[in-house]
């Protein structure tokens, strides 16, 4: 079972015009931030996130959402992640969910821990 880390998620435009209000989640399971419903972030921002999860299989889907008050919230895109990789520090582009943005577009860096 591969330990990641997931270190921090880049904006270089958000879904919104001013900031979007963004959260993630693993098999529909929110993730991150444990301590609030959404973090902001906007155009050339990068928000820390220094998460570290035990996961199975050989790809993740791991889905950025933005959290929206007056209406449900927006699954943007997904993020996967390839397990069968060894360990080192990755980069991976957001796939937009195109139903909802084609705006979007985020960049996530996670890394797989040595064993």
């Amino acid at each position: 079972m591969p330990k990641i880390k997931i270190d921090a998620i880049i904006c270089n435009v958000p879904d919104e015009s001013d900031k979007d209000e963004i959260f993630l989640k693993i098999d529909g399971k929110k993730i991150w931030p444990a301590k609030s419903k959404f973090m902001k972030i906007g155009v050339d921002e990068v928000l820390d996130i220094n998460l570290i999860e035990n996961l199975e299989g050989d790809w993740i889907e791991l889905e950025l959402w933005e959290f929206d008050y007056t209406s449900r919230n927006d699954h943007l895109g997904s993020f996967h992640l390839d397990l069968t990789q060894g360990a080192g520090h990755y980069g991976t582009i957001l796939s937009n969910n195109t139903e909802v943005s084609e705006e979007a577009d985020y960049m996530l860096n996670w890394e797989i821990l040595p064993t």
